[in-house]
Formats: C-alpha cells, sequence, structure tokens
C-alpha cells in the first residue's frame, strides 16, 4: 500500500490493516498519516522527538513521531498566567503534577459502545504493562493519564522495542530511537515548572532526583542590588 497525507473530518478515511497517526486539531479537522504496520515498516525508521510551547496559560511538551499515533505529553502552568479560555487550552489534555498523558489515534483501536477499551497494554521489550481504561476521546483526542513515575514510563527510558497491545487482536509496533531522550527532556520542562511552583515531590519522584533522570531547576539569581 501507497503512503500519503489526507486532511479529513471526523467521518473520513478508513484503512484495514493500516495505522493512522493523528494529529488533533481545536476544529474537529485532523491530519492523518497512513502506512501499513510491520517489522520492515519505514516508520518503524523513525526517530521520536522532543517538542515544547507555550501558550500563555499552559507549558506543553512532549515526546511525539511523525504522524502521531501515539505521544507522550505533559503541561503545566505558564508564567505568562493567560487564561485557559484565551489560549484554547481549554480544549487540550490538561495534566497535574508530575504526570504524563498517552494519547493514541483512535484508529487503532476497534470501538464499540460503551467506547471504553480495558485491554491496552504497552509492550515494552518482554514485559506487558496493562494500562488504565481508554475512553474515546473525539474532542481532545483519546488518552491515558499516568504518573511519571508509573512502571510503564520508566520502562520507556530503557525501552529495546515497544508495542501498543489493544487486547482486540491487533497490535502495533512503535520505534523506540530517540523515544528515552525526548521522553525525558519532556518530562524535565513540565516537572522543572511544577517544582518551581512548589508541587509536593513524592518519594517515587524523589528516586528520578537521586537518579539524575529529572533535574531541579537552578534558582534563579537575585537581581543586582537585591540579596
Amino acid at each position: 500500500m501507497s503512503k500519503g497525507h489526507f486532511t479529513v473530518g471526523l467521518n473520513g478515511w478508513s484503512c484495514d490493516p493500516c495505522v493512522w497517526g493523528v494529529t488533533w486539531g481545536r476544529k474537529a479537522a485532523f491530519t492523518l498519516f497512513a502506512g501499513v504496520v510491520g517489522l520492515s515498516d519505514p516508520a518503524l525508521a523513525q526517530s521520536w522527538q522532543a517538542t515544547t510551547f507555550d501558550s500563555g496559560a499552559l507549558i506543553h511538551a512532549g515526546a511525539t513521531i511523525p504522524g502521531g499515533a501515539l505521544g507522550f505529553g505533559c503541561t503545566a502552568p505558564s508564567p505568562q498566567g493567560r487564561g485557559l479560555m484565551e489560549t484554547g487550552d481549554h480544549e487540550s489534555h490538561r495534566t497535574e503534577a508530575y504526570q504524563l498523558v498517552v494519547t493514541f489515534a483512535d484508529s487503532l483501536f476497534d470501538w464499540q459502545p460503551p467506547y471504553r477499551i480495558d485491554t491496552v497494554a504497552l509492550q515494552v521489550g518482554t514485559q506487558a504493562h496493562p494500562l488504565p481504561p481508554l475512553h474515546l476521546d473525539e474532542l481532545l483526542g483519546s488518552g491515558i493519564y499516568l504518573p511519571m513515575t508509573d512502571p510503564a514510563i520508566l520502562a520507556l527510558l530503557q525501552a529495546p522495542s515497544l508495542v501498543v497491545n489493544t487486547g482486540q487482536g491487533r497490535a502495533w509496533q512503535f520505534p523506540v530511537d530517540g523515544l528515552s531522550g525526548a521522553l525525558v527532556a519532556a518530562m524535565q520542562v513540565c516537572a522543572g515548572r511544577w517544582m518551581e511552583l512548589g508541587a509536593p515531590i513524592s518519594a517515587q519522584m524523589n528516586a528520578l532526583l537521586a537518579r539524575g533522570v529529572i533535574v531541579p531547576p537552578v534558582a534563579a539569581a537575585p537581581a543586582p542590588g537585591r540579596t
């Protein structure tokens, strides 16, 4: 099957056995990338990238791959202090302190009423990590929230391979090149901001700090003439 990019509405293209990577917009339109997933598929040669931007209301950080069929992201309050409605962030995933959201393209799954899937797992190497229930969310994009210290997240920092097992007879393999670095970079941005804001640090997060996975933010130097 050939590959291409399409822009469609909510009831657009379907393809089986294709993976559709989704970049969600706030106007109910999105760009899809189609590609048959297999061990020799060129998509597996793609590298993960760290992304960061400040909307004015939230700092967004993430680990992404082209196509966006799977992603890891987090947010923290922006120092600019703008409102969520003003910036449109009320229509985006928002994470709590030291938390990540794992986002999935909805077409990776076979959605049936009541549009909840309890069987999703991240298989990292030979170890399967069952995830909390996944609910269909056509506005924000379907995602699962996990603490940064969740075993599945920690396993991804040294992942030899990565498969999303739907538990529905489908399993999708994703690349791991650059994953650890992009994930740590995203976690650093959000965790650093939450630490600046004084969010309590759990014993598990302290363990990451002790390992040097996350580095505490450096206190700002006093302005000249001040103590």
